[in-house]
Parts: C-alpha cells; structure tokens; sequence
C-alpha cells in the first residue's frame, strides 16, 4: 500500500512538471527549449566533475555548458528539427532514413564541431585552446556520437512528435554531456 502511495505520488510530480514544460512550450518554444538544453548540459558537465572525482567543481565549466546549451544547442535544434519536419514531408518514402541520414552526416558533425571550439572559448582558454582541443577531440567523438546517437535519433525522428524532439535529444544529452565533459581537454 505504501509504494502504490508513493508511486502514484511521483506520477502526480511528472505529470505536473509536463504539464508545466507544455504550457511553456506552447507560450515560448524557443525559450523553453534554450532552458532545458542549459539544464541538461551543466548537469551533465557538473555530474561529469562530480563522477570524475574532482575535488573543487570548476564552476566556469559548468556555466560554459550552460550558455552552450542555451544559445547554441536549444536555438540549434529547435530551427533544425522544425527544417526536417518542413523539408522531409511523413508522405516521402523512407522519409525517417532521408531524416537520419541529413542528421547524422550534416546536423551532427556541423554541430560537433562548433561545441569543441565554442566551450574552450566560453571557458576562457583561448583560440588556440580550442583549436587544440579540436584537434585532440573531435575525430574519436564524431565516431562515438554515431555510435551513441543513430539509434536513438532514429526513434527521436520517427516516433517522437516533432515539438518533444529537443527534449528528447536533452534527456538523452544528459549523458551525452558527461562523455563530452571527460574528452576537453
């Protein structure tokens, strides 16, 4: 009797916070999905710190992925699901493949790439810093992000309602971020 309480108490919690991101999300979709790609990328960075064992939290990263994940990875894919969904009609025959493929050898190394520039700079390290980390990083990520993400962004395409996409890619990007926080350099 106790776990049924209790259970239908977190139910009663996600339902309200759902209904809380779609209220926002009708109101301000953009602004909504900048928040929750902030959210989850300093979560992520910060539960990358914390599982790494560092003793002081490097506050500056945390804030790096932040605004990362609010100009860079809401406004990104927001404008780019919304060009799949406009340019890839459901009506194309194997219109998901056509969508997954333009993601994966566009969307994804296009997007790569400006995060291993972007967080050194928004650290505070330098062009240099960034291209180093470029270099060192970008190639062993590009293979891991095909290897994390083409199946998850296969079921992101195809089952998942076009205004839910960024949210899906954030919760999946939680973890994502934590592998990302381990490869700067």
């Amino acid at each position: 009797m106790v776990m049924a309480k209790f259970s239908s108490q977190n139910d009663a919690v996600y339902m309200k916070a759902l209904k809380l991101y779609n209220y926002h999300l009708q109101r301000h979709p953009l602004l909504t999905k900048c928040c929750t790609s902030a959210v989850t990328s300093s979560l992520g960075n910060y539960i990358a710190q914390t599982l790494g064992g560092q003793s002081d939290l490097k506050y500056r990263n945390i804030v790096a992925f932040a605004i990362f994940g609010f100009f860079g990875t809401g406004p990104a894919t927001h404008y780019f699901y919304r060009y799949l969904a406009a340019a890839v009609k459901p009506t194309d025959k194997n219109s998901n493949v056509i969508k997954l493929t333009i993601e994966r050898l566009f969307f994804a190394p296009s997007f790569l790439l400006l995060f291993f520039y972007s967080i050194p700079l928004l650290e505070g390290k330098g062009l240099t810093a960034a291209h180093d980390n470029f270099k060192v990083g970008y190639l062993p990520s590009l293979k891991a992000n095909w290897k994390f993400w083409s199946f998850l962004q296969y079921i992101n395409l195809k089952y998942v309602p076009q205004q839910y996409q960024t949210l899906f890619t954030n919760v999946i990007a939680l973890f994502w971020n934590i592998y990302l926080s381990t490869k700067q350099s």
